[in-house]
């Protein structure tokens, strides 16, 4: 139910506003397993004369919201099979979807999907579809995106770099957790503390502390602000390299914040 108020919420009042409402609720009311025929069936009732941009914008965003992956793939589908020109803004929600489920599979499908429709990614696509490579532990696919956003002439952000960043730090690729650290500079897109986080977080698991420790000093001069959990990783790169003393400073330090 709070899945359902969550997805009815992100629902702005307009046209159809209501219409929308009901679609999401019976939607979201369907028992599982999920019958393809049942979901496009409720779609065929609440929509008998198709949908437009914002109405399919707002049904996927709204079930996706709600993280009811399997109903926005069908949704996504019911759209296709209905002739629907789908935007990069549809993708993008349901690919976000994926993100949460951490169903990469299924987003590289959709960005494969997108780019042979000739639609193309935007930043919040991109974003998405590396969100999801990082939650599947895909940093090669993740870093390679951010070379192609570059390349192409998308506008990258903080997000870009940062899930890019988190994916190799996961699996202890600190060199290329830096160095997309240094195309971010270059790139001129501005360092955010989760930034920052996830570059020390990947030093510090490469067992390479004192580039950590490196990187935690400098955030003052980037007008960067510490959090809990900047602390916390320049704290274990310490510890990791006996320096007991800086971990206690450190500690001193983020207590007295």
């Amino acid at each position: 139910m709070v899945q359902t108020m969550n997805a009815l919420a992100c629902l702005k009042p307009g046209l159809g506003h209501d219409r929308i409402q009901s679609l999401l609720q019976a939607l979201l009311r369907l028992q599982l397993p999920l019958q393809p025929d049942k979901v496009f069936a409720t779609f065929d009732r609440a929509l008998p004369d198709g949908s437009d941009a914002r109405t399919c914008s707002r049904i996927l965003s709204g079930l996706a919201e709600a993280n009811a992956l399997d109903i926005t793939l069908l949704a996504l589908s019911w759209h296709e099979r209905n002739k629907f020109q789908l935007n990069c803004s549809n993708y993008s929600a349901v690919i976000d979807a994926c993100a949460k489920n951490t169903s990469w599979r299924k987003a590289l499908q959709l960005f494969s999907l997108m780019e042979h429709g000739k639609v193309r990614a935007n930043t919040t696509a991109f974003n998405s579809m590396i969100n999801a490579c990082a939650k599947g532990g895909l940093w090669e696919r993740a870093s390679w995106l951010v070379n192609s956003m570059l390349q192409g002439d998308v506008q990258t952000n903080a997000s870009s770099f940062s899930a890019a960043i988190s994916a190799c730090g996961k699996v202890g690729k600190w060199r290329n957790a830096l160095q997309l650290l240094s195309m971010m500079a270059h790139s001129k897109v501005g360092c955010s503390t989760v930034t920052c986080n996830a570059a020390i977080s990947a030093c510090e698991k490469g067992d390479e502390c004192y580039k950590a420790l490196q990187l935690f000093r400098a955030m003052p001069q980037s007008t960067v602000e510490p959090s809990s959990i900047t602390f916390s990783a320049a704290i274990s790169a310490c510890a990791k390299d006996g320096g007991w003393q800086k971990a206690v400073h450190l500690f001193r330090q983020m207590a007295q914040r």
